[in-house]
C-alpha cells in the first residue's frame, strides 16, 4: 500500500521482542531523517482505516523511504500496552505522534508536552482532556474528531422505530470517548420522552451476557463509537438481531459486521485530515494554533445493513435509504 519503513506490533510482546532488535535502525532513522510514531489503541475496522488513511496520504505528498521511518504500534485493547508503547516512543524522541483512539491519545498525552501529538478517531478532545479548547488547543496536540452527528442518529431511530418508548445505550464504561456520546444520546432521547436503560461492558467476556440483559427491555439500542464494541460487533449484532432489537450505531464499520443503520464518519478520510495537518506541522506550522478537525454534515455516511433489516423483519421508509450505503456490499 505504502513504500514507506514501517515497524508493525500486533501485541505488546511481540513490539519489545522486535523493538529490542530494531533499536540501531530506529535511532539511525532519528539522525537520518523525520520519524514518525504511531499509536493505535485498538485492531478493528474503523481505526485501521484512520492509519491507512494517514499512511496513504503521507506517501503521496513525497514523505516516502528516503525521508520517513514510521515505527508503528498497537496496544491492543490494553491499557497497560498504551502505556509502554508511549514510554517507547517518547524515550525514542520521534519527531511527530498520531495516536489513533481516545486512550491512545490520553495515554501519549500523559508522557510528553514536547512532541507533537496529531490525533484521531476522538470524540471531544475537549472534553477528553487533551486540548484546552477544540477551537484553540493551546497544547502539543491537535488531530480529527470523529464525531457524528447524535440528533441526526436519534431522529434516525425515531423514524425507524416511531413507537420506541424505551432505548438502550450500550457502550464500554472504561472509554471516555463512549462515555461522552452516551450521555449525549441519554439527553437527546430524553428530551423526545424516550426512557434510556444504560447497558455497560467492561470487558469482551461480558459483552455477549450484557447484550442478552436487553431482551425484553428496550424497543432499540444505541451504540456509540466504542473500541471494545466494534471488536465484539458480530456477536452483539447477531444476540441483539435474534431478540428483535434493531441498533443504531454510531459508525460505518459497526454496521458492515451487523449493525442495523448509522450515519456516521469516514475514519480513512479522518487519516487523510490528520495526515495534512501532520505534514503542516513537520513544515513548521504551531500545533497549539491548529484547532480540532470536525467532519462536516455533509461527508457524512448514511449505511445499513440489508441482512440485518431481513433479519428483523422491518420495512424500511425508502427515502431513509436513498443514497445511503448497503451492507453487505456486492
Amino acid at each position: 500500500m505504502n513504500s514507506f519503513k514501517r515497524f508493525a506490533f500486533a501485541s505488546l510482546a511481540g513490539c519489545l521482542s522486535i523493538l529490542s532488535g530494531c533499536n540501531s535502525q530506529t535511532n539511525t532513522s532519528v539522525d537520518d531523517g523525520l520519524t514518525i510514531g504511531i499509536i493505535q489503541y485498538a485492531q478493528h475496522p474503523a481505526l485501521d482505516d484512520a492509519r491507512d488513511g494517514f499512511i496513504d496520504t503521507l506517501n503521496a505528498n513525497g514523505y516516502d523511504d528516503s525521508t520517513i521511518t514510521i515505527s508503528e504500534y498497537n496496544a491492543q485493547n490494553d491499557p497497560s500496552n498504551v502505556e509502554t508503547i508511549a514510554n517507547t516512543l517518547v524515550n525514542a524522541n520521534v519527531d511527530l505522534i498520531y495516536a489513533i483512539g481516545t486512550p491512545a491519545a490520553q495515554g501519549v498525552a500523559a508522557k510528553t508536552t514536547s512532541i507533537p501529538i496529531i490525533i484521531s478517531a476522538v470524540t471531544d478532545p475537549a472534553a477528553s482532556g487533551l486540548v484546552e479548547t477544540n477551537e484553540l488547543p493551546n497544547t502539543n496536540i491537535s488531530g480529527t474528531s470523529d464525531a457524528s452527528d447524535a440528533s441526526v442518529l436519534v431522529d434516525l431511530l425515531t423514524q425507524i422505530v416511531p413507537d420506541a418508548t424505551t432505548v438502550g445505550i450500550m457502550y464500554c464504561s472504561s472509554e471516555d470517548n463512549s462515555t461522552i456520546q452516551a450521555q449525549t444520546y441519554q439527553t437527546l432521547l430524553n428530551q423526545k420522552g424516550i426512557n434510556v436503560e444504560i447497558f455497560t461492558v467492561s470487558d469482551s467476556a461480558s459483552v455477549q451476557s450484557v447484550a442478552e440483559s436487553a431482551n425484553g427491555k428496550v424497543d432499540a439500542m444505541m451504540i456509540p463509537t466504542d473500541n471494545l464494541m466494534a471488536q465484539t460487533m458480530p456477536l452483539v449484532a447477531s444476540t441483539l438481531n435474534s431478540f428483535g432489537i434493531p441498533t443504531i450505531v454510531g459508525e460505518p464499520a459497526l454496521v458492515e459486521n451487523g449493525g442495523l443503520t448509522t450515519e456516521g464518519i469516514d475514519y480513512y478520510q479522518l487519516g487523510v485530515e490528520s495526515a495534512s495537518m501532520a505534514i503542516d506541522v513537520l513544515n513548521g506550522t504551531d500545533i497549539s494554533t491548529m484547532p480540532i478537525y470536525f467532519a462536516p454534515k455533509d461527508q457524512l455516511q448514511r449505511c445499513f445493513n440489508t441482512d440485518t433489516i431481513a433479519a428483523l423483519g422491518l420495512t424500511i421508509d425508502p427515502s431513509l435509504m436513498e443514497n445511503a450505503t448497503l451492507y453487505p456490499l456486492d
